[in-house]
């Protein structure tokens, strides 16, 4: 299993990434729900990496 990890991830690497992509389940949500606006939506995609959007 070590074997196959090829670069060095932080335990803040690992914490950074779950709270973006925590980040882009709430606006998914709540964008979902209609609580949010399509622009304020947007702005929130705008950033987080494009790694972290997925398909959407």
């Amino acid at each position: 299993m070590k074997e196959s990890i090829q670069e060095y991830v932080t335990r803040r690497d690992i914490i950074d990434g779950l709270i973006e992509s925590a980040y882009v389940v709430a606006l998914n949500t709540l964008y979902d729900q209609e609580l949010l606006s399509k622009k304020t939506y947007e702005d929130g995609l705008k950033l987080v990496p494009d790694c972290y959007l997925g398909e959407i």
